[in-house]
Parts: structure tokens; C-alpha cells; sequence
């Protein structure tokens, strides 16, 4: 039976505004845990998103679709310092996800 603290695969993906592959690969590397509520499909606390949506950083990839925009775009806003990232030892451009809603809060302002 499902409870309210949690979401499904698909309402997750959408809360956090990635894919529902990203979401099963984190389930499968430990970084995000889902219960089987109902003993088949992933189900994912609500508290346990919310330390991902307001705590966690993103690859470029899934920063750039939580935008909707292209990668290439994406490092070029980085590039300029109007969103910030940090690299990581391998290379890779991090994000912080809040950093990319407060960007996004001030493209909806200007609109």
C-alpha cells in the first residue's frame, strides 16, 4: 500500500526533474534507495528526494535537461559564471542543484 511520503518512479523523475533511467542507476549505485511498496514497483521517500533536490549536485547532462536546455549551452553559461560549477578530480563539471533552480527562478522573472 502505498503512504503519502512516498513517490513513484515516474513522480520522482519529475519532482527531481531527471530521467527514470537516472533514477534506477541511482537506486542500483546506493545514492538514492527505493522500496517496492508493492512489491514490484520503486517507490522513493519524499524526504529522501528532497535531500537530493535541495542538496546534491548534478553531471552536466542532468543539469542540462533539469533546464531543458543543451549541454553545450549549459557549459557556456558555466563558462561565463552565470551558473556555477566546480570540477570534479576526473574533470567532469558539477552542478549544485541550487544553484540551477535559483537560475531557473530568474529566468521566470525576467519573463
Amino acid at each position: 500500500m502505498k503512504s503519502a511520503q512516498y513517490l513513484s518512479i515516474s513522480h520522482s523523475a519529475e519532482y527531481l526533474k531527471v530521467s527514470i533511467d537516472t533514477l534506477r542507476i541511482w537506486d542500483k549505485k546506493g545514492i538514492l534507495k527505493a522500496e517496492r511498496l508493492d512489491g514490484k514497483n520503486r517507490y522513493f521517500k519524499i524526504k529522501d528526494l528532497d535531500k537530493i533536490k535541495y542538496g546534491q549536485s548534478l553531471l552536466i547532462t542532468d543539469a542540462a535537461n533539469k533546464l531543458g536546455i543543451p549541454a553545450a549551452t549549459l557549459r557556456k553559461l558555466s563558462d561565463k559564471k552565470i551558473i556555477p560549477s566546480k570540477a570534479e578530480k576526473n574533470g567532469y563539471r558539477i552542478f549544485n542543484i541550487k544553484d540551477l533552480d535559483r537560475f531557473l527562478t530568474n529566468q521566470k522573472k525576467q519573463t
